[in-house]
């Protein structure tokens, strides 16, 4: 094979499904770890509230603050 066939072969132009596939891919990759950390998360801060160690605000009247 020349070097311009070679050039050309390892040259592609990407169909836009295969990029979306691609980047669909890297998204769930990159995002997962975070899904995963986030469910912890909320399961930790639920024994939290759960045994009283973290007291539940979301429940209690705001005040506002004096000026």
């Amino acid at each position: 094979m020349t070097g311009f066939a070679k050039a050309l072969a390892a040259f592609r132009v990407r169909q836009p499904a295969q990029v979306q596939a691609e980047t669909d891919a890297m998204v769930a990759r990159l995002l997962a770890p975070l899904d995963e950390l986030a469910r912890d998360f909320q399961t930790e801060l639920g024994r939290m509230h759960a045994d009283g160690s973290l007291p539940d605000r979301r429940k209690a009247p705001r005040k506002e603050p004096a000026r």
